[in-house]
């Protein structure tokens, strides 16, 4: 379920007990204004309960809803102040749909900067791979590989063609 849409229905939920309208009532018209959904599916099952004559706690435990959110509606029937307690747990959900937007916002730049390095280490390490990674042996001052140039490196050299060891 989503944290923004149980916000949401929380407050209007909570409107309505403050307004009078009976539990059974404003879930109701509640349901009938949602879209499709898990969330709707479950408040009209609460609905349906609530109306044969099942306690709230009964008809909460049965549905599918989270605990949190389950003990608090339970905790506003048994202080008798149900509209406060939905309040309450609309503001919490607001809250925590509201962090998480903020986290998955933060998180966007990091990614971008992973996603580019990875990106120029792979281009390094395989389009444009360094002269001393692409074959074995010593290379000029210059930084090219040719055993057939003037190396600089004074008069000896060995027999397969590499520099001496005392000018790699």
């Amino acid at each position: 379920m989503k944290y923004e849409e149980l916000a949401f229905v929380n407050q209007q939920l909570a409107g309505m007990l403050k307004s009078g309208i009976p539990l059974e009532g404003a879930l109701r018209q509640l349901c009938a204004n949602m879209r499709r959904g898990q969330y709707r599916t479950e408040l009209d099952a609460l609905e349906k309960d609530l109306a044969k004559g099942v306690p709230l706690k009964e008809a909460l435990s049965a549905r599918k809803l989270p605990e949190f959110y389950v003990r608090m509606i339970q905790l506003g029937a048994q202080s008798n102040d149900l509209p406060g307690v939905l309040t309450l747990v609309a503001d919490y959900y607001q809250r925590a749909h509201l962090g998480w937007t903020r986290l998955k916002g933060l998180m966007v730049y990091p990614v971008i900067v992973l996603v580019a390095s990875l990106g120029l280490a792979a281009f390094v390490a395989v389009i444009a791979p360094p002269s001393w990674a692409a074959k074995p042996g010593c290379s000029t001052r210059s930084g090219q590989r040719d055993g057939s140039r003037n190396l600089n490196c004074g008069a000896r050299s060995s027999p397969c063609g590499r520099l001496p060891s005392r000018c790699c």
